[in-house]
C-alpha cells in the first residue's frame, strides 16, 4: 500500500459485539475453511469458496489456518465529494445476503496510514500469542490475494501438487498437517501456501481482497481466534451496519 489513491481497508464483521472489540482489545480470525460453505444465496454472493485452500488432491485441515479478510478501497470507489458510490456499496453487500435477503452487517476501515503500523502491531502481537500458547506456526502474513483465469488457475494447481509430492512424498487429504510449517526455514512451502492462501479465481475478483492470517502445524481446538491487542483503537475504526451508504474518505 501507500500509493495516494490507496485509501484503505474494510472489513465486514459477523456482529456489534465483535465490532465493538475491534475498538477495545481482541483481533478477530476465523478458520478458513469456513469459507467453504455453499449455503443457498444469491447468485451473485462471492462468499462461499468451494477452492478455499483447496487442491485436486489436498485440503487445509479444518482449524489449522485462521483469516481475516478485507475489501481493499481506492479513490474510485468515491464520488468527487468524497462518498462512497452506490455501486460500490451494492458490491460490497453482495456477500451480505442470505437466502436472498439482504442481512446487514457492521463493518470496521482500517485508513490507509494505519496500516503498516497495525501489521507490524500484529505481527508481534500474534507471535506473542502462538508462544503463550505453545503452538508452532508459519507466523502471520498480510497480503492481497491474486485472483487467476480459470485455465492459469489449473496450471498453477498442478505446478502445486508436483511441489507438494517434491517436499512430501506423496499427496494427501492430511497432507499439510505432515508439512511442519514452523520448520520451513528454506522457503519450501512458501508456493505451496500463497496458492492455497493468497490464490483465488477471476470470478472473486470484486472482493479486491487483502488478507491476513496465521496457520499452524496442527488444527486448533477453536474455529476463531481471539488475539489480546491492546490498543486496536488506535488503527481500526469500528461502524455501524447503516453508516455503510454514507461512508466518506473523511471517515474512514
Amino acid at each position: 500500500m501507500g500509493d495516494i489513491s490507496n485509501l484503505g481497508l474494510l472489513q465486514f464483521v459477523p456482529n456489534d459485539e465483535i465490532a465493538n472489540n475491534y475498538l477495545k482489545s481482541s483481533f478477530y480470525l476465523r478458520d478458513a475453511t469456513y469459507y467453504r460453505e455453499s449455503e443457498t444465496r444469491t447468485q451473485n454472493d462471492l462468499k462461499a469458496d468451494e477452492t478455499e485452500g483447496v487442491s485436486k488432491n489436498w485440503s487445509i485441515l479444518e482449524n489449522s489456518f485462521f483469516i481475516s479478510c478485507y475489501t481493499f478501497l481506492d479513490s474510485d470507489d468515491f464520488d468527487d465529494g468524497g462518498k462512497i458510490k452506490d455501486s460500490v456499496v451494492e458490491n460490497l453487500e453482495r456477500d451480505n445476503y442470505n437466502h436472498g435477503k439482504l442481512c446487514p452487517r457492521p463493518f470496521i476501515t482500517i485508513k490507509d496510514a494505519n496500516v503498516n503500523c497495525l501489521l507490524t502491531r500484529l505481527c508481534w502481537e500474534i507471535y506473542s500469542y502462538t508462544q503463550c500458547h505453545n503452538l508452532k506456526s508459519s507466523g502471520f502474513f498480510f497480503k492481497p490475494i491474486s485472483y487467476l483465469s480459470e485455465d492459469k488457475y489449473l496450471a498453477e494447481e498442478e505446478r502445486i501438487e508436483s511441489k507438494i509430492i517434491e517436499y512430501s512424498g506423496k499427496v494427501d487429504k492430511s497432507n499439510l498437517k505432515k508439512m511442519d510449517l514452523s520448520k520451513d526455514r528454506d522457503g519450501n512451502l512458501k508456493p505451496i501456501l500463497r496458492f492455497s492462501y493468497l490464490t483465488k479465481l477471476n470470478k472473486y475478483s470484486p472482493q479486491k481482497e487483502y488478507r491476513s492470517g496465521v496457520a499452524f502445524d496442527d488444527p486448533l481446538e477453536v474455529g476463531e481466534l481471539n488475539v489480546p491487542v491492546s490498543d486496536l483503537s488506535n488503527y481500526v475504526r469500528a461502524h455501524q451496519a447503516s453508516e455503510i451508504c454514507n461512508l466518506s474518505i473523511e471517515n474512514l
